[in-house]
């Protein structure tokens, strides 16, 4: 598309009279013979705000233009269907001029025909591209331009709120406090109540050893799961080979801090029984239902809507793939060989543009038997992501992998480019 002001006269001036070379320039009212094509001495804006002119002319243009021609510049020229008609006159008169000013030797000759035929076949695919798609008989659709305010309606209109949308003040807040506004009440309570059942489960259907730990199990408390993952995020900046090792009193790699909040015994019963959906509502793999992430399932339903409620985006969202690595056992685990982590979970996100901040989140399972194959896989991904962020104006940016023009139709009636 071509968007002229008509209004603005430095909008196409860079290839004027003032930046050519000297040989090159010609005055008002004269003519510059040049590869068979006659640069007029008006402006290249007088030409483009004519009613009669055609930014991008019919015709095979020659092509044997210049690679890097202004679509503007060749338009004045007048390049059009007489190119190849010109094509022999134009080499006469240019071994004519070079005779004129003194290169009278074969030598000259030669490479004056070398340099044209050099010039001629660069770019000659992409000047027949351009002016195909130039067509103004069959634009396949395009519109040119050439009114500010007509562009300015396809804007979708933008007037959400952006920043923090919560009615705490986080001026003095505590990381802690941040952490909360993901990891609410109700995330702490379903882990702490999923954990209890599954321990009851499995100790009323097990008979245990005599010497079994887990005759010493008791229901744990919010503040106590609360404790034993921050112990977690601890490993995970003092790395050690074995659980153990983190109460170890080995004086070189003694961390007394681990046992000063739980004991080993109490740490390794709590992580055998932790659990987060109850095991009696699975559906079992080839049924109706099934969901590969059923055991992670309520967590992620209670947390990805977090970072939507406590955020307002800008207009600009990006939608893409991103990897998270994992080299454990996994049915889940994808390869691919292009990527910085080859192994791990393929992820699917939404985020705002300029930040980053995830907004929406789809980790991939693999082929859904609910696909609609009229639509696609990834027509469904976009669906899905966008789902909360339509009808205010955003616009989502993707690569090729995801745009197709039924997304884009469906997209456009919801106030979203």
């Amino acid at each position: 598309m071509l968007f002229a002001d008509s209004d603005f006269e430095g909008e196409y001036l860079p290839f004027g009279n003032g930046d050519r070379p000297s040989n090159d320039r010609a005055s008002p009212g004269t003519s510059l013979q040049r590869d068979g094509a006659a640069v007029q001495g008006e402006s290249v804006h007088e030409a483009q705000t004519n009613d009669h002119f055609d930014p991008l002319p019919t015709g095979d243009g020659g092509g044997r233009g210049e690679r890097g021609h202004s679509v503007h510049r060749r338009a004045v020229r007048g390049r059009g269907s007489r190119g190849r008609r010109n094509r022999a006159s134009s080499s006469v008169g240019s071994l004519d001029a070079v005779s004129r000013r003194g290169g009278s030797g074969r030598g000259t000759r030669q490479r004056a025909l070398r340099g044209r035929a050099r010039r001629r076949g660069r770019g000659s695919r992409g000047d027949l591209d351009i002016n195909r798609a130039g067509n103004s008989d069959d634009n396949g659709g395009w519109v040119y331009l050439r009114n500010e305010e007509v562009y300015q309606d396809w804007i979708k209109h933008f007037n959400e709120l952006v920043g923090y949308l919560g009615g705490k003040d986080l001026t003095s807040a505590s990381p802690l406090e941040f952490l909360s506004l993901f990891l609410t009440d109700d995330f702490w309570n379903l882990i702490t109540n999923e954990t209890n059942r599954y321990a009851h489960q499995f100790l009323n259907s097990q008979q245990l050893k005599p010497n079994s730990r887990f005759h010493n199990w008791h229901d744990v408390s919010v503040s106590e799961m609360k404790a034993f993952l921050a112990l977690h995020l601890c490993m995970g900046l003092v790395e050690k080979a074995e659980i153990e090792d983190y109460w170890a009193e080995f004086w070189p790699t003694y961390t007394p801090g681990f046992g000063k909040v739980m004991s080993r015994n109490r740490f390794k019963i709590i992580l055998s029984f932790l659990h987060f959906a109850n095991n009696s509502e699975y559906v079992g793999r080839g049924q109706p239902g099934h969901d590969r992430l059923f055991k992670v399932r309520p967590v992620i339903d209670l947390i990805i809507p977090r970072f939507s409620a406590v955020y307002g985006p800008l207009k600009e969202l990006s939608l893409d793939e991103m990897t998270i690595a994992f080299k454990g056992k996994s049915t889940l685990k994808q390869y691919n060989p292009k990527k910085p982590d080859k192994y791990g979970y393929k992820v699917f996100v939404l985020s705002e543009a300029s930040s980053g901040y995830v907004l929406q989140w789809s980790m991939y399972t693999g082929q859904n038997a609910d696909a609609d194959a009229d639509l696609g896989a990834t027509h469904l991904i976009v669906r899905q992501l966008m789902a909360q962020h339509t009808g205010k104006g955003h616009e989502v940016y993707m690569d090729s992998y995801y745009t197709s023009p039924a997304i884009a139709n469906e997209l456009d009636p919801m106030m979203t480019s």
